[in-house]
């Protein structure tokens, strides 16, 4: 059981969870939040979700400053759940403000641990790349399907907005403590080691034929 358990790649496994909480919070979350907004808001929060990735994205075209916001990929992800579980306090106040406010942050905080996490997985899959994309969609597409399964139970339990609240809160506590099994700090690369490996990396030039040094009359005599 422990070798079975030793066997499960954390990152894989991270993704069945996400897709999990996923597959069971999608039929809930439209049905108790985004049936009850106005398009506007959804509107809105939909506008919010997409322009703040493209623009974390730019941000981190800048190579060394991703590196630098990859070092602090933990706190990151704890800033997320604290402001995650801000945001749900909204709730109290207005359902709009929430979900504006969710999508904020889905926007700013998650779009940036997923680029960052583009990083671990170059670190630690340089090999078996494709084999690791398939497994790890295959784990995505089991988890959200377990997910969808368990929702079609419709427990009541489920259609309490608080209870929904509070799944969405702890599937993004729990998928990044599983993803931090994975996390190793390391600085970036220096230029000067990397072009050093690429020169060795370079195959060698063929040594041409042997000239010989001695003259022809000698080479040709008796």
């Amino acid at each position: 059981m422990n070798r079975i358990i030793r066997s499960i790649d954390p990152y894989i496994f991270g993704g069945f969870v996400g897709s999990l909480f996923a597959g069971l919070i999608s039929p809930y979350h439209i049905k108790l939040i985004a049936s009850a907004l106005d398009v506007r808001v959804i509107t809105l929060g939909s506008l919010a979700g997409s322009l703040f990735p493209f623009l974390t994205g730019l941000v981190f075209e800048n190579r060394r400053l991703a590196w630098r916001f990859y070092a602090q990929l933990p706190l990151i992800m704890t800033a997320e759940v604290g402001l995650t579980a801000a945001a749900i306090t909204l709730y109290v106040l207005d359902l709009s403000l929430y979900y504006v406010a969710s999508m904020i942050v889905f926007g700013t905080f998650t779009s940036a641990v997923m680029y960052l996490l583009q990083i671990l997985k170059q670190r630690r899959y340089r090999r078996g790349r494709a084999a690791f994309d398939r497994r790890y969609a295959m784990a995505d597409a089991a988890g959200y399907l377990a997910g969808s399964l368990l929702a079609l139970t419709d427990l009541p339990l489920f259609s309490d907005l608080r209870v929904l609240l509070a799944l969405s809160l702890g599937q993004t506590a729990v998928v990044y403590l599983i993803y931090l099994r994975c996390y190793r700090p390391g600085r970036r690369p220096a230029r000067r080691t990397v072009r050093r490996a690429a020169r060795r990396a370079r195959p060698q030039p063929a040594a041409g034929p042997a000239v010989s040094l001695l003259p022809e009359a000698l080479l040709t005599s008796d």
